[in-house]
């Protein structure tokens, strides 16, 4: 039997969802898939004429208690249906309600293993912002493709490990500015090849031979513009064979 619910917000009548909802639905009623209604609603991909009856439905149904943290059975949440969407609304409305923070603390439960969680992402040229991030493990980007923007600033993050963004497309640019990375493994930039803009400002990068793959990486990829400094001031860009000639890499 069909969910009246369900179907109303997949269509984007959302006057038949307010009524359904106002009725006494089961806000957390989910289908087989694990799709709640406020997954739905966060999915749906609003235009100017209805996305204010959108953000309405959603702050409604968080509103009357639907479960902000609910996954489906593919561990997405309703941040994921929301960056599906391309809504930058529906995104930053979640984060104020903590989401984001959520995401973090169940990356942190599951032992760095966060590969799922960013595969589940299914973003298309999109523009995403993410806060409150800690450990990043490799592949943790994996099939996240075609993004303008990943801007990861302003977080707790003090290693890239290698292959983090192995299988990634960024469009524009990287931000990784005002975090705490001191260190850089190897490939872990992997094939961003074509990226414009990499920023690494306000880290304390640390430039012994540990630095040596990263600053081999820049020297090799002249096209991208990168802005990285070490923990004492100097460029990663300006180290020399002076710097780092005592780093055998063999």
């Amino acid at each position: 039997m069909e969910n009246r619910l369900m179907r109303s917000l997949e269509l984007g009548d959302f006057k038949l969802a307010r009524i359904i909802i106002n009725g006494g639905h089961d806000l957390n009623f989910c289908t087989n898939s694990g799709t709640s209604p406020l997954m739905l609603a966060c999915k749906f991909a609003a235009c100017e004429n209805n996305i204010s009856m959108k953000l309405d439905i959603i702050c409604t149904l968080l509103g009357k208690n639907a479960n902000i943290n609910a996954k489906d059975n593919k561990g997405r949440t309703a941040l994921a249906y929301a960056m599906h969407s391309r809504c930058k609304a529906t995104i930053q409305m979640l984060k104020k309600e903590g989401l984001v923070i959520t995401i973090d603390a169940k990356i942190k439960r599951s032992k760095g293993n966060n590969k799922i969680i960013w595969d589940s992402f299914d973003l298309d040229d999109e523009y995403i912002e993410i806060n409150k991030i800690t450990p990043i493990e490799g592949y943790a980007f994996k099939n996240v493709q075609s993004i303008y923007n990943m801007q990861l600033h302003d977080n707790q993050l003090t290693t890239i490990r290698t292959n983090t963004f192995e299988e990634t497309y960024i469009k524009n640019y990287l931000d990784l500015s005002g975090n705490y990375i001191s260190r850089i493994e190897e490939n872990a930039f992997g094939n961003l090849t074509t990226l414009p803009l990499l920023n690494l400002t306000s880290n304390p990068i640390n430039c012994d031979c540990g630095v040596y793959p990263f600053w081999s990486w820049i020297n090799e990829r002249t096209a991208i513009y990168v802005v990285a400094t070490c923990s004492d001031g100097r460029s990663v860009q300006s180290l020399g064979s002076s710097d780092l000639g005592q780093c055998n890499r063999e």
